[in-house]
């Protein structure tokens, strides 16, 4: 079974939206196989 495409987050104000969008994002980039690294940059 193939995951969908997006997904849709519906919820009042203070429900947690942001962290589940910022936990999935990080869950995507983490378990990518074709991460680019990461560049550091010095002011």
């Amino acid at each position: 079974m193939q995951k969908p495409a997006f997904s849709i987050y519906d919820a009042s104000a203070g429900s947690g939206k942001t962290y589940a969008l910022v936990m999935e994002y990080l869950k995507i980039i983490l378990l990518s196989k074709n991460r680019m690294p990461i560049a550091t940059y010095s002011l």
